[in-house]
């Protein structure tokens, strides 16, 4: 099957929204074949001939596209022209999601990419300062079934800068719902860019 010049797996019609899965080289290559098109041309080819099926019309407007497996993606679109509101809220969840995500929530300690909620840095700092007190030399630190050694000053400078990433982190992404939440132009909300000025990524190196 093919929808336009694109191979498909399938689409489901609902009265407000058409999804489709696709087969495409990349998202933009999706969204020009696809995207904003009063009508939609449903082929088959078992025969190696497009011969037509039917026509889907009237499914203009992009509601999401999400890459669900390498090259194969699903389109949702919708007969609804969006609003301000409604792609605001979009770009805010995006930009919820984001803060969320390994791309602004991780750091690299050796060799070994990691995270460290706020409750867990929290304890860790509770116990190794106990553990400081008590004299102890070293602490360890478990992460995915891999033991670390670490001195106890190095660790407690190493959770104090990680604290203080995830502060500048969290202050970026509020910088960025703040700015979204003052723009009405449905342009300049879709192609608003949610990933900018986030601090490096922490690297701490056992062997220094």
């Amino acid at each position: 099957m093919k929808i336009e010049t694109l191979k498909s797996t399938g689409y489901t019609k609902r009265e407000d929204t058409l999804r489709i899965l696709v087969c495409a080289e990349n998202r933009q290559q999706v969204n020009d074949v696809l995207a904003g098109k009063e009508v939609l041309t449903v082929y088959t080819d078992n025969t190696g001939e497009d011969i037509f099926v039917e026509d889907l019309k009237g499914y203009l407007y992009p509601d999401s596209l999400t890459e669900i497996s390498e090259g194969c993606f699903e389109l949702v679109l919708t007969n609804k022209a969006p609003t301000s509101q409604s792609v605001r809220e979009k770009v805010i969840a995006k930009i919820e999601a984001y803060d969320k995500s390994e791309a602004v929530n991780s750091f690299t300690l050796g060799d070994k990419r990691m995270w460290l909620d706020k409750e867990t840095r929290v304890g860790l700092v509770n116990s190794i300062n106990i553990e400081k007190a008590a004299g102890k030399e070293t602490t360890t630190l478990w992460f995915d079934a891999v033991q670390y050694e670490i001195p106890v000053d190095t660790a407690l400078q190493m959770l104090a800068a990680l604290e203080l990433y995830a502060l500048d982190c969290y202050n970026v992404t509020q910088s960025h719902i703040a700015s979204v939440k003052l723009l009405d132009d449905i342009s300049m909300l879709t192609e608003y860019d949610h990933t900018t000025g986030y601090p490096d990524k922490l690297v701490f190196n056992l062997n220094t």
